[in-house]
């Protein structure tokens, strides 16, 4: 599940939201989706940024309707720079909150 919030409000949201709409449509359909052995399906919104490929999420029957884009004008225009160490991991700042590495060595 990306960031699950009723609106975006960073840019790395831009990328990873999904919207409370979405979110109840993936859930209904992982409920009543036809009988799938495994299925990798991110929660996130249809959003042009997105840097996950979904395309499974489409097994369950989930084709989401919002996009975070609708929100970049704002986000971007009040964004602080861009977190260097949690960009390029999966898990954002999360990820990045103890990283004392080399982030060059990083591929």
């Amino acid at each position: 599940i990306g960031a699950f919030r009723p609106a975006p409000t960073e840019p790395r949201h831009l990328s990873v939201w999904i919207s409370p709409l979405d979110m109840v449509e993936l859930i209904r359909c992982s409920i009543d989706a036809p009988a799938i052995h495994y299925c990798v399906a991110y929660g996130v919104s249809a959003n042009a940024r997105s840097f996950w490929d979904n395309r499974e999420a489409a097994s369950l029957g989930y084709t989401p309707r919002d996009n975070a884009e609708d929100f970049a004008a704002k986000i971007l225009a009040a964004a602080p720079a861009e977190d260097l160490a949690a960009a390029p991991f999966h898990g954002g700042w999360y990820c990045a909150m103890d990283f004392t590495g080399n982030l060059e060595a990083i591929d």
